[in-house]
């Protein structure tokens, strides 16, 4: 039987009277408990004091304990004895089953492994090193002791991972190494005047492939003029120049007239023939090396003029007409229909090797032969054309000026062209128009 009062006094009934008690005055457990560890055990087995582990080993004759546990604060383990574990108990025991414990491995564990009520650790296969075992635990009201207790423990490694037996195989594997050099070192000097004379040969070779392809990468194969990507580059590049010098930049486009004709007529032999004689003529009109020749497509060409303003850049295109115009006249055909070519031309000659200086002398010249001969030219063509057979093909030119500080792009500069072009093929043959 109980009771309880109105001031909250319980009373509990006995055999020898009544008991009172007020649970107002219950206070907590205040008081951390100390901690000790209990008990070693190595590969599930309890460690004594002075007691040899393994006698059958001269490397474990020592005592792995001098004293009780709780008395040790450093053990020396070797490499066999990495499986290890720890008991531990906590001396408060008012409540001793609400004990509870938190341990860490240092060295080996970065955080507290919280165990609760449970007093056991234990570790396997731990590597060699040096670490620290500490426990700490709490009363039965939660009052931790922070402070716990620990245990330094050092595993020995073995021979084969010690510094010594490193630098052993390093010493042994820089004398393989040392023998092996000086073996090589001795081949090689009898064969290094063959070696060396192998590597010149195979760089050469080497030097001149990359030539070759880069030349390749940029060279029509047919006619050996520029193709039509260093056109792109080339024009880009000329663009850029054009815009920090301030000068005018001059671009022709050139179409052969009744290719088509001359092909199917005489055969495509004979047209590849003709088409790198007009490459040839082309190049060796422009002058200068800064100026650049390409195939633009089929039976087209092109011509980037930098630094040129339009007076320039159409006496270069008569100057190409005029050519391709006396070639038409004057070349022989076999009978094969083939075009007799005593040379060949290379691709460095393209370029050119000498300056043109243009005057004003030279572009009334073109003004005049352009503006008043201009329907003698069209029935000189018409009269050609009708011809069965003919002994060349002529040319329409296109040409176009622009200067980029002005604006637009190198896209227009082709489009402004072309369009010139245009009007040349739509006046008829041999013709050049801007």
């Amino acid at each position: 039987a109980c009771h309880k009062d109105y001031k909250g006094r319980l009373y509990f009934g006995g055999i020898n009277g009544f008991n009172v008690f007020s649970p107002k005055e219950i206070t907590d457990n205040i008081r951390p408990p100390k901690v000790v560890i209990t008990d070693l055990q190595i590969s599930n087995v309890s460690v004594k004091p002075t007691t040899i582990f393994d006698q059958s080993s001269t490397e474990n004759s020592k005592p792995i304990l001098e004293r009780t546990i709780f008395q040790t604060r450093s053990l020396e383990l070797t490499w066999k004895q990495r499986k290890i574990a720890f008991e531990f108990a906590a001396l408060d025991y008012t409540c001793p089953e609400k004990n509870h414990y938190a341990y860490i491995l240092e060295g080996f564990e970065h955080e507290w492994n919280q165990s609760g009520t449970r007093r056991f650790a234990s570790y396997s296969n731990l590597p060699p090193g040096r670490f620290v075992f500490r426990v700490k635990a709490s009363n039965n009201d939660g009052y931790w002791n922070e402070a716990g207790t620990a245990i330094a423990i050092r595993i020995i490694p073995p021979f084969w991972l010690t510094w010594w037996f490193f630098g052993l195989v390093a010493l042994a594997i820089g004398g393989l190494v040392y023998s092996g050099f000086k073996f090589r070192l001795a081949q090689a000097k009898r064969r290094q005047e063959e070696l060396e004379r192998l590597v010149a040969k195979r760089t050469e070779e080497l030097k001149q492939l990359n030539e070759k392809l880069n030349l390749l990468a940029i060279t029509d194969e047919l006619t050996g003029v520029a193709n039509y990507r260093r056109f792109r580059d080339f024009l880009d590049y000329e663009w850029r120049r054009a815009v920090r010098s301030q000068k005018p930049l001059s671009l022709l486009i050139a179409d052969l007239d009744d290719f088509k004709k001359y092909n199917d007529t005489y055969g495509h032999q004979a047209g590849d023939d003709y088409l790198r004689l007009v490459a040839r003529v082309m190049a060796e009109s422009c002058r200068r090396p800064s100026d650049l020749v390409c195939r633009y497509g089929g039976d087209e060409f092109a011509v980037v003029l930098g630094e040129t303003d339009l007076p320039g850049a159409l006496v270069v295109a008569e100057r190409i007409r005029h050519r391709l115009e006396e070639l038409s006249l004057g070349l022989r055909l076999s009978r094969e229909g083939r075009v007799e070519i005593k040379e060949k031309a290379q691709p460095s000659e393209m370029l050119g090797d000498k300056s043109a200086q243009i005057g004003e002398a030279e572009y009334n010249e073109y003004k005049f032969n352009h503006d008043n001969n201009k329907t003698d030219k069209i029935e000189k063509d018409a009269s050609r054309s009708e011809s069965s057979e003919f002994t060349g093909v002529t040319i329409c030119l296109g040409c176009a000026a622009m200067n980029p500080v002005e604006g637009g792009d190198p896209e227009e500069l082709i489009a402004r062209a072309d369009r010139a072009l245009y009007r040349s093929k739509s006046s008829g043959k041999n013709q050049t128009s801007y």
